[in-house]
């Protein structure tokens, strides 16, 4: 995996007030398993969020000699990033639905006018 040197100088900073999470240990946090009803999240989802990361935003990591870690303040920018970026874009990306409404009133508009 390649990781950013701007994240890791970012990760590095953050630890004068936020100690290293292992990405292996980020499914048993607490505050995860509160917010998803006593779920479980899979490590695949965190492996995720660290490599190809959620619409465009990925969560911030730093290898540790084998070891790939992140943060909590991590987490929570890359999960205020998220929800933020899903905010809007719902917003310019209609749904299925919506967009099924709107053209079969545009069809409905053409009809009329015979085209």
């Amino acid at each position: 995996m390649r990781l950013d040197s701007i994240a890791t100088l970012a990760i590095c900073q953050d630890q004068q007030s936020d100690s290293l999470i292992p990405l292996r240990e980020v499914p048993n946090l607490p505050l995860l398993a509160s917010v998803r009803s006593g779920k479980p999240l899979h490590i695949s989802t965190v492996w995720r969020w660290a490599n190809r990361g959620v619409r465009g935003r990925k969560l911030k990591v730093v290898r540790v000699g084998g070891t790939v870690c992140t943060s909590m303040r991590a987490l929570m920018d890359f999960f205020e990033g998220s929800a933020s970026l899903s905010s809007s874009s719902d917003e310019s990306h209609p749904s299925r639905v919506t967009r099924s409404k709107h053209q079969k009133t545009i069809e409905d508009a053409l009809n009329k006018l015979g085209i």
